[in-house]
C-alpha cells in the first residue's frame, strides 16, 4: 500500500522520475515521466469534464 502512495505522491508532484507502463498482454510499453503522465491526466480529465458540461441534460417525463 505505501508503494501505491509513493507513486501517486510523485504523480501527483509531476516528477521527471521515469515509469515504465505495460499492457496487460505485455506487448506494448510506455516509458514516461510521472510529469508526462500528469499532463495527460490533467489534459484527459478537463476534456471529459468540458465535455460533460456540454451535455445536455436528458429530459424525462414525470
Amino acid at each position: 500500500m505505501s508503494h501505491i502512495v509513493h507513486c501517486l505522491n510523485k504523480l501527483d508532484a509531476g516528477t521527471q522520475e521515469k515509469i515504465c507502463l505495460m499492457s496487460r498482454d505485455e506487448q506494448s510499453v510506455l516509458v514516461v515521466s510521472y510529469a508526462e503522465l500528469k499532463q495527460c491526466l490533467d489534459q484527459s480529465f478537463h476534456e471529459l469534464s468540458s465535455s460533460a458540461s456540454l451535455t445536455p441534460k436528458s429530459t424525462l417525463p414525470l
